[in-house]
């Protein structure tokens, strides 16, 4: 309790004549007051956290807003990236595909030695810039989301003999000893995209005979004892790839320090396709090197086995009588062709290669 209390006094003689006293709660008054004080508070705060709520709802939906904006340029612009790359890559190998073929006529006709030589070097050349238009488009093809696996019953054994028998002159051509290692327990037929496959398994052994000077390639398919997968695998003593550059060995566009006597060729792209192919069929790939001394690549699937389908696809196949009856056949009633296309030079070439 405050008391508080003042004397009356009389204008004369200052007497004092009365007492005037207020008590005052001071509990209560201190109450009220901070009572008042914290309402203020409480509405200013949450005035102020409305505010703040707002202002970070506004930012982050505007962030939202750009992120999805931008996202949708980004892929605009890769799209027509992508699309661009194609068209321009399509338009390239056409006229690249006549060169080549109207050359290859002339090799079958009079030429000199310095001809002959010049005729090489087109070729040559010319299938370095095919090789690299297809890669550009195959690989414009795989960055689509709507890139699908054509599956079928594939004859394992046969695909990987065929394989091997396309890298093997390859390989001899440069003086390398190319060994083919199958496992006995590789099944018959598998449920795969066979021309993927193939493009993998054509891409890996190439790139080891082509990175290879000396030595040997092997390549081995064996059944992996833990996860009960198919593995390929293609090892080499080529030229190896340093530790640092193993991290983006599957990057598009990547060209690694070039070592070695083989020229340095294409765009950069095998690998980003193997790897893109690779991921799409639902297996893994992976590669152990040592730089000097040689690279491991390993690539891994999960084939549905086909066991089954073996008898019927290798027993209806024709035999050596049908194949010589067929050809008897042909001899005997020839047939007109009819060559249609819209390119006057891929016509020509045709009928050239017919008429021959």
């Amino acid at each position: 309790m405050l008391n508080v209390s003042s004397p009356i006094k009389s204008d004369d003689d200052d007497l004092v004549l009365a007492w005037l006293g207020i008590d005052v709660g001071a509990a209560d008054w201190i109450e009220d007051i901070s009572l008042a004080r914290l309402q203020t508070i409480v509405i200013a705060g949450l005035v102020l956290a409305l505010l703040i709520f707002f202002l970070y709802y506004q930012i982050e939906n505007e962030s939202e807003t750009d992120m999805a904006l931008a996202k949708e340029r980004a892929e605009a612009a890769d799209r027509a990236k992508s699309e661009f790359l194609a068209v321009i890559s399509h338009e390239i190998r056409t006229p690249l595909q006549s060169v080549l073929g109207y050359s290859n006529l002339l090799r079958g006709t009079r030429l000199d030695e310095k001809q002959m030589s010049c005729l090489d070097t087109i070729q040559s050349e010319g299938n370095i810039l095919l090789r690299i238009v297809q890669d550009i488009l195959d690989f414009s093809n795989l960055r689509k989301a709507s890139s699908e696996l054509k599956e079928e019953a594939v004859p394992l054994r046969r695909l990987i003999d065929e394989t091997f028998r396309t890298i093997r002159p390859m390989a001899e051509r440069k003086g390398l000893v190319a060994k083919l290692d199958v496992a006995d327990s590789l099944p018959a037929v598998v449920q795969t995209d066979g021309v993927r496959l193939r493009q993998v398994l054509l891409n890996l052994v190439g790139n080891s005979v082509k990175y290879t000077d000396t030595g040997n390639i092997r390549f081995a398919i064996r059944r992996n004892s833990v996860s009960g997968k198919l593995d390929f695998v293609i090892s080499d003593s080529g030229v190896g790839i340093k530790d640092a550059d193993l991290g983006r060995l599957f990057e598009p566009f990547i060209q690694l320090e070039h070592v070695g006597t083989s020229p340095r060729e294409g765009a950069g792209l095998g690998l980003a396709i193997v790897k893109r192919i690779v991921e799409l069929m639902g297996g893994s790939i992976s590669v152990k090197s040592v730089f000097g001394e040689g690279s491991e690549f390993t690539v891994s699937f999960d084939f549905e086995v086909l066991e089954e389908l073996e008898a019927v696809e290798i027993e209806g196949g024709a035999d050596d009588s049908e194949l010589e009856e067929s050809s008897a056949l042909g001899e005997k009633y020839p047939l007109e062709v009819l060559v249609l296309d819209d390119n006057p030079m891929v016509h020509g070439l045709i009928a050239q290669y017919l008429e021959g």
